[in-house]
Parts: C-alpha cells; structure tokens; sequence
C-alpha cells in the first residue's frame, strides 16, 4: 500500500512538472533562451581573452535582456522571477563593467553566474531548456575527452572499458540531445 501511495505520489508530482512546463509563457521562453544563446557567445569570447568582441557581446546581451524583460507581461512576474531578472541585470551589468575594466576573468564569472537564480526558478517551474542538455552533454564528453588515444593505451583491458563506457554515455547524451533538439537545429 506504501509503494503503491508512493507511486501514485510520483506520478503526480511528474504530471505537475509536465504541465508547469508546458505552460510556460512563450514569452518568458524566448527571454531564457535568447539569454542563454547569446551568454554562450559572450562567455566564449571573454573565455579566449578576447576583450573587444566579448564587451561588445556582453553589452549587445545586456541589451537584447533589457528589451526582452519589457515584453513579459506584468502579469506573468512572480517575485521570483522578478528577483531572477534583477539578479540577471545586475550580473550583466558587472561582467560589461569588468570587462570594460581588461579584467576578463572577472567578466566572465560574473557572465556565467548570471542566470544561477534564473536557472533556479525555471527548475522550480519545470522549465527545460536544449542548453540543459548541451551541458549535460558537455559533462559525459568530459569523461571521454581524457582518454584520446594520443594519451591512452588501449591495450590495457580495464582502460578500454573505461573508454567504451565513457563514449557510450557520450553517446547516449548526443541521442537525448538530438531528440530534444528543435527540429531547425536537429
């Protein structure tokens, strides 16, 4: 009877997810997920020491977020998410500051903490997004990266296990990725 509650629990749990999920505005979306696009492009930037380019990006996010905050209906801003955004602008506003500064290390970690309390709320409302899984992705591939047969010896049994075990992850997060993939991009 426990398991039986337990489980009726979890399926109930699983169906609120999927419908906080689906009924994310499409405004609210497109506002993550440009944001998150357009970080990875200024991260890598400010990532290769390339001081120029990466303030311009960070100055173009910083005003493409701004514009886009102005389309969510006021009606769709919890205090949760108004606190995310504001967070959000204030990251923005520092790594554009540090990065105008030369300081790039800095720019760049103010850059990537940028969306912590807006990755907290999407998660609290089921919001998935494909970067997600391009992440999660990124971290599989970094298992097998090291095991390069430059580097390795893959006559060593236990090795070669190790690496077949480290690809097929690496492949079966490529797998989810291109499921979950928009069609344009898949």
């Amino acid at each position: 009877m426990v398991a039986t509650l337990r489980a009726a629990l979890a399926i109930t749990a699983l169906a609120v997810v999927a419908a906080l999920a689906s009924d994310v505005a499409p405004e609210l979306r497109a506002l993550i997920e440009d944001f998150q696009a357009h970080r990875r492009v200024a991260v890598g930037y400010l990532r290769t020491d390339n001081a120029d380019l990466g303030a311009f990006e960070v100055e173009r996010l910083r005003d493409r977020w701004i514009a886009n905050v102005k389309k969510i209906p006021p009606a769709l801003l919890s205090e949760d998410l108004k606190a995310a955004i504001a967070q959000t602008e204030t990251a923005l506003h520092r790594s554009l500051q540090a990065a105008d500064n030369g300081d790039l290390e800095q720019a760049s970690v103010a850059l990537e903490r940028a969306d912590e309390r807006l990755t907290a709320w999407r998660r609290a409302n089921g919001m998935r997004l494909f970067s997600d899984c391009i992440a999660e992705t990124s971290a599989v591939y970094e298992r097998l990266d090291p095991h390069r047969p430059s580097a390795s010896n893959l006559s060593d049994p236990a090795l070669a296990s190790a690496v077949v075990a480290a690809a097929s992850a690496t492949q079966a997060a490529l797998a989810r990725c291109d499921r979950e993939a928009p069609a344009a991009i898949r």
